[in-house]
């Protein structure tokens, strides 16, 4: 047992001597070394351990050992202690000195310790924020003392990333060293300045905006290059360390607003990519702002803004870059290219500074490789670009010789006069078109001002318009102008010009044409004056007359037309003729235009609604060719006539219902039926008055809100009442209503308020009222007019005879009835004592049938029992109007 736990602490031991770190031993055969995995390191998070209390035993087995060659913290807050040992036993290099170099030009504060193996301090260097040796980065020598172990104490403190590439040179091999990586930035920056000339070439040869921006981009780079591998430091601000840090941020966002208006200005996006366009100008604005405020930010939230911001300015650049180079364009396809090569030196940049990746070194390979990537093959790319733009260019040339032969053939050949003048209006060109217009030779005009052609009235008028225009600096169009031809004659020629500028913008002149109108106005001067003879001729008329064209739009008409329509003749130009009538009208007079236009042949016939009538004429004209061109159309309003003619029928239907119709109720129906032939009465009353009670009894009734058949109404505070009164036809609107109730003359409450009512009273032969008929909307206040009234009162006498005549007609059926059922003997003769009727009851009891007594006196009954002088009292008695009784 106790041989197994003796083992175990063995071979614990052994590990720990294995994971320890070794000191470094100086010898002969070499002359740099990597201190990496030698390193110890200790985070000091309160910042206050000094160097005593690093040293003491608390602090001894507190360092943690790298096991890396570049340990990398990334951004921290704390003191980070590093700790190695270094051998030295060869007396042959005794004094000679050795350099310890930590390859990273970022740390704010650094303090080196160097103690002996007896725990002496025998060398210490407290830099602060200066370098004790002038170097890019930070430097320290190292000078053995013959055979002994030395522990090496570093302190770092940092606001940006703190990575420990540390190394051990000779001073022989730090000088060759370093001159090799001074050959390698010089090769570098060698390249990336000539990119830059080159760039500044082409912008300065082709006035590409593209060119400054990626100039810009490729200083700013620089910029920022030498400043993250610390030239910048040593070389042009060596005593302002703080501005070192400042200006890596400040570069790179500079590079970045630069990067995205080269974008911007490479891809066109503001009309290529409207809404990328505005993204990057959302970035710059953005950017722009970062650009001041990295001066008041923490320098480790400004990295990580920046970071963000380039990663977002990347992906914002590859996908309409991409979308371009889909689209066909091969320069877009290098920038695609360059773009991954820009990607690689950020994601390296960022994965160095976070610490995911532990090497300084690589992160410097990656931003010269991504770079010089990127910037070659955006050159390239814009090489193509200009290459593709100088192919343009000489098509564009090409197209240009091609179109100024069409253009000299069209000025030469066409109709109208291609002129150009300068600001003042003098001729500075003119085609020689203006001979076969005015007779003027071109060399007898150009020099001349445009207004000199002109009569003196009309100069001063256009030449006030168009000091206008050149104040202005407007365009016109079809402006008309008089010019005196070479024969003296006058020629209208319709302008229109466009004005042309040098490269301020500055007012050179216009350039324009005119066009010989004087034809054409004379002809339009003609028609004008045929329209106004064809207009008077058609007002010669009282009748509704126009003319349309095929497709049925009015031409022209007369002031009738206008009238009718409630509408000036110009506004009717144009329209659609049907477009104007009520649809079931308009569909019928189709058929009879179409009819007029298919037969060629006068149609006429007359139509209308309850309210209007028309008697309508249509006369096809046609062209030369029998094809019908247009339609004259006359309409004669016949209202008159047919409302004369359907009151007419309509009074005679209503006198005759009181021969066909069964009883009352079919007759007050009938005469509904009638009227609603003259007037909309859908809402309809008979209503039978009663003097000694005062009411009125519902006698028909058609109403789409009440139903009040058969009852008896008082009409006391009604409507009714006052056609009662004053005996005469009455129309009522809404606010007629409303004033009645105020005065307490209606609101019975009887049925539902109507918007519009009229009423006309019922009288008979002693004008006497025996009722009234109403007709009444609920929806239209003006449904019914006074024409309405009128009409109503006229037709009311009809109605009040066939209501008598059918009543009168019902009684005598009644009294008939009455007649035949009776158990008395009745017998009726004519004033010669012929008889003309006899009753049942008089065959009963006498044996004469109805035609055997019909035709005969009653002497057929004489018995001889009664005396004659009772007969003879008896035909004196009742010849004398009186009753006789025995």
């Amino acid at each position: 047992m106790k041989l197994k736990l003796f083992f175990f602490l063995l071979l614990g031991l052994f590990f720990e001597s294995i994971s320890a770190p070794q000191a470094i031993e100086l010898s002969a055969d070499r002359s740099e070394y990597s201190i990496g995995k030698h390193l110890e390191f200790y985070k000091d998070n309160s910042n206050k351990l000094t160097i005593n209390n690093i040293i003491s035993p608390e602090y001894t087995n507190a360092f943690k050992h790298s096991k890396k060659n570049i340990l990398n913290f990334g951004f921290v807050n704390d003191a980070v202690w590093l700790r190695f040992k270094i051998k030295t036993h060869f007396a042959f290099r005794k004094g000679l000195p050795w350099i310890i170099e930590l390859k990273c030009p970022h740390i704010n504060y650094i303090d080196y310790y160097l103690y002996s193996d007896n725990g002496e301090c025998v060398d210490s260097v407290k830099t602060g924020s200066f370098r004790s040796i002038e170097h890019q980065y930070p430097l320290f020598i190292f000078k053995p003392r013959g055979e002994h172990d030395y522990t090496v104490y570093i302190r770092v403190k940092s606001k940006n990333s703190i990575i420990i590439p540390l190394s051990l040179y000779s001073a022989q091999q730090f000088i060759k060293q370093h001159h090799k990586e001074d050959m390698l930035n010089g090769l570098y920056l060698g390249i990336m300045i000539i990119m830059l000339i080159i760039n500044l070439f082409a912008f300065y040869t082709l006035k590409d905006k593209s060119h400054i921006y990626f100039s810009i981009f490729i200083i700013a780079f620089l910029f920022y290059y030498i400043s993250n591998i610390g030239f910048a430091a040593f070389f042009l601000w060596p005593n302002h360390l703080y501005w070192n840090f400042i200006s890596i941020p400040l570069f790179v966002v500079l590079a970045n607003i630069m990067f995205i208006n080269f974008t911007d200005s490479f891809l066109q996006a503001k009309s290529s990519f409207p809404k990328w366009h505005n993204l990057y100008l959302l970035s710059i604005a953005f950017s722009s702002i970062l650009l001041f405020g990295v001066f008041f930010i923490d320098y480790h939230y400004s990295i990580i803004i920046i970071i963000t911001l380039s990663v977002l300015s990347l992906i914002m650049s590859i996908i309409p870059v991409s979308i371009s180079w889909k689209n066909g364009s091969k320069a877009s396809g290098l920038f695609l290219l360059s773009l991954f090569g820009l990607a690689i030196g950020i994601i390296e940049y960022i994965f160095s500074h976070t610490g995911i990746i532990a090497g300084y070194l690589s992160l410097e390979t990656g931003m010269i490789y991504g770079s010089l990537f990127f910037v070659m093959l955006m050159s390239l790319s814009l090489r193509s670009r200009i290459t593709t733009m100088i192919k343009e260019k000489e098509e564009i040339d090409k197209s240009l010789q091609i179109s100024e032969e069409k253009f000299r053939s069209i000025v030469e050949t066409t109709r109208d006069i291609i002129w150009e003048v300068d600001r003042s209006g003098k001729y500075t060109y003119i085609s020689p078109t203006i001979e076969k217009i005015l007779g003027y030779k071109p060399m007898e005009v150009i020099g001349k001002y445009a207004f000199d052609l002109m009569p003196e009235e009309e100069a001063k008028r256009i030449s006030k318009i168009y000091n206008n225009l050149v104040s202005n600096k407007l365009p016109f169009i079809q402006l008309e102008n008089v010019n005196i031809g070479k024969d003296g004659k006058e020629v209208i020629l319709e302008s229109s010009g466009v004005p042309f500028f040098d490269h301020k913008n500055n007012l050179i002149g216009y350039r324009g044409i005119d066009r010989d109108i004087t034809a054409r106005k004379r002809a339009i001067e003609e028609k004008e004056k045929s329209e106004r003879n064809l207009r008077a001729l058609l007002n010669a008329t009282m009748e509704v007359a126009f003319l349309i064209d095929s497709d049925y739009r009015i031409i022209t008409g007369n002031d009738a037309l206008a009238k009718q329509i409630k509408k000036n003749i110009d506004e009717l130009l144009r329209i659609n003729a049907l477009d104007l009538l009520p649809p079931e009208i308009a569909k019928e007079r189709k058929k009879k235009l179409d009819e007029a236009v298919r037969t060629k042949k006068a149609v006429r016939w007359e139509d209308g609604t309850i309210k209007r009538w028309w008697d309508n004429s249509i006369y096809p004209i046609t062209d030369c060719n029998g094809k019908v061109t247009s339609l004259a159309v006359f309409s004669v309003d016949i209202t008159k006539r047919k409302q004369a003619e359907l009151v007419r029928e309509v009074m005679l239907n209503i006198a005759n219902a009181v021969f066909i119709t069964k009883n009352t109720s079919e007759l007050y129906k009938t005469i509904h039926d009638e009227i609603n032939k003259l007037i909309n009465a859908k809402n309809f009353f008979v209503g039978l008055y009663n003097e000694e009670e005062n009411t009125i009894t519902m006698a028909y009734i058609v109403d789409e809100k009440d139903d009040f058949t058969g009852i008896k109404i008082s009409v006391e505070k009604t409507l009714s009442a006052q056609v009662i009164l004053h005996k005469k036809a009455m129309l009522f609107k809404r606010q007629d209503m409303v004033e009645l109730d105020r005065k307490g003359l209606t609101g019975s409450g009887y049925g539902t308020p109507s918007m519009s009512w009229l009423g006309v009273p019922l009288l008979d032969d002693n004008d006497k009222i025996i009722g009234v008929t109403v007709i009444q909307d609920y929806t239209v206040d003006n449904a019914f007019n006074n024409s309405d009234l009128a009409l109503m009162e006229f037709v009311s006498k009809q109605i009040s005879m066939s209501i008598m005549k059918k009543q009168n007609e019902e009684k005598i059926h009644i009294l008939s009835q009455s007649i035949e059922q009776s158990p008395t003997i009745i017998m009726i003769t004519d004033t010669e004592g012929y008889i003309e009727y006899v009753n049942p009851r008089f065959t009963e009891i006498t044996g004469f049938y109805y035609n055997e007594a019909v035709g005969k006196k009653p002497n057929i009954l004489k018995s001889g029992e009664t005396p004659d002088n009772v007969y003879k009292e008896l035909w004196k008695t009742i010849t004398s109007g009186n009753d006789w009784k025995g």
